[in-house]
């Protein structure tokens, strides 16, 4: 299993420190018998059922923390590598891509700079969301990822009326790089070839706060990706604000770091007072065939 994860972990793109580090807490959990057991049983118990349950690997994870003094967050992430294995055997069996298994894998090496950039460890502190690639409710084509759910409320939009429980396709999109239009465009055709042309595709992101508008200097592609949205919602928020500044600490706002122009940009609304937030909005097949 070691040589399995080395080798995703360079296929992945994972920088050569975080190799080394997966690498070395890998054989700590193995020098315990006891954690070492603890860990091949969950991930048996996966390749099992099909199901990875975050509840039950979390408390396991727990547990390998205090026997082999790995990071909780880093062993979670040891174990969706581990999951990846028998993962491309059920996209195999399903006829999925190889394409498709690596774009979705992607997501992990996102998840990890986040997790050393906010938590000074490598691995993965949203790990229950990431269970979700595991247990085929989250895909990926290219730049975006995409998850089948249900509208939680109604929503009123120019082709007409999506009530509560309607399908939709949210739009996720990982920290992997410039949000280029072109490229989303692409991941959502793509979508719709697999989930199927009528899809209702729906993102609920801080990306679509329309006081972005007045926020972010142009050009800019997180403009052009608002573009295309029908935005239907906002609201304030500051939740998502570490994603822009990669801390969690908002106690002072004057000690945002401003080392790229969006950095400076939200920083100066900010402290003039300024509120941020939240947005939802759809992409209609019509602004699909406008761009």
């Amino acid at each position: 299993m070691c040589r399995y994860i080395f080798d995703l972990l360079n296929h992945l793109n994972f920088e050569e420190d975080a190799i080394r580090f997966f690498e070395t807490a890998y054989k700590k959990i193995c020098g315990s018998i006891k954690s070492s057991q603890i860990f091949d049983s969950c991930i048996h118990q996966y390749e099992k059922t099909e199901t990875a349950v975050y509840d039950i690997v979390y408390k396991n994870a727990i547990k390998i923390e205090s026997l082999a003094g790995v990071d909780r967050f880093t062993v979670m992430m040891l174990f969706m590598l581990c999951f990846s294995r028998h993962l491309k055997v059920i996209y195999t069996r399903r006829g999925y891509s190889e394409k498709m298994y690596f774009d979705v894998l992607g997501d992990l090496a996102c998840k990890n700079t986040e997790c050393y950039t906010i938590k000074g460890v490598y691995g993965s502190f949203v790990s229950q969301w990431e269970f979700k690639i595991f247990n085929l409710e989250l895909f990926a084509f290219g730049r975006l990822q995409f998850e089948p759910r249900r509208l939680e409320k109604e929503y009123k939009i120019s082709t007409g009326i999506l009530p509560a429980q309607s399908s939709v396709l949210s739009i996720h999109i990982p920290s992997s790089g410039r949000l280029e239009t072109e490229l989303c465009i692409d991941s959502v055709k793509c979508a719709q070839d697999f989930f199927g042309k009528s899809s209702v595709f729906y993102c609920h992101s801080w990306l679509l706060y329309p006081d972005n508008r007045k926020i972010i200097t142009p050009p800019s592609n997180i403009l052009k990706f608002m573009d295309l949205f029908e935005i239907v919602a906002a609201e304030e928020s500051t939740d998502d604000l570490w994603r822009i500044f990669g801390t969690e600490d908002l106690s002072d706002f004057a000690a945002l770091p401003e080392n790229n122009s969006l950095r400076r940009d939200y920083k100066r609304w900010l402290l003039s007072g300024n509120k941020v937030g939240i947005a939802t909005g759809f992409i209609t097949d019509r602004r699909l065939k406008d761009e």
